[in-house]
């Protein structure tokens, strides 16, 4: 039995919204960060054969004031 990596996840393609043509894939949800995907990263996908579809981060994301209150309040209630 081969074992799952902790980063699998199974999507289904589905019909594009509001009329528009192709397909659609949607990714959500906090295993993305865990995964390295944080918001505002930019992304590259390639397609190496049909079938196969590789995402890799390519640009950091930007902070925002938000995320650098988040990361310092740990050490603010410190008294740091």
């Amino acid at each position: 039995m081969q074992a799952t990596p902790p980063c699998s996840r199974t999507f289904k393609v589905m019909e594009p919204m509001m009329g528009l043509t192709g397909s659609e894939l949607r990714f959500r949800g906090h295993w993305l960060k865990q995964a390295g995907f944080h918001p505002g990263a930019q992304v590259r996908l390639t397609s190496s054969e049909p079938g196969v579809i590789e995402l890799r981060v390519i640009g950091p994301a930007q902070l925002t004031a938000k995320d650098l209150t988040d990361a310092i309040a740990p050490f603010t209630r410190l008294g740091l």
